[in-house]
């Protein structure tokens, strides 16, 4: 998977295919405007799948997400947010 396929899918998967997408550093994370994704320089087939797995949540993130709170809002705020996103991914990729 290269930089451009997981830019493509970010995008895709967030339906904003105007988003900023970065592809490097150690975690990945999003402010609903760009979202960065940890690069390799080469991937086994372990690191594509969690690579995916990065991409999908973090597009949800940028669908369903309202990052207003989050701006003064406590830092455990997020351990709420990731967990409806998860279930809510969940039943999508279940759905398709």
């Amino acid at each position: 998977m290269n930089t451009n396929q997981i830019r493509s899918l970010v995008g895709m998967y967030s339906q904003n295919l105007g988003i900023e997408v970065v592809v490097g550093g150690d975690r990945a994370y999003t402010n609903g405007s760009r979202t960065v994704i940890p690069g390799y320089s080469t991937l086994t087939n372990n690191q594509v799948n969690t690579c995916l797995g990065y991409i999908v949540h973090e597009s949800f993130h940028n669908r369903i997400t309202d990052f207003e709170p989050f701006q003064t809002g406590s830092p455990y705020l997020n351990l709420f947010e990731d967990h409806r996103i998860t279930s809510q991914t969940h039943s999508w990729l279940i759905a398709i």
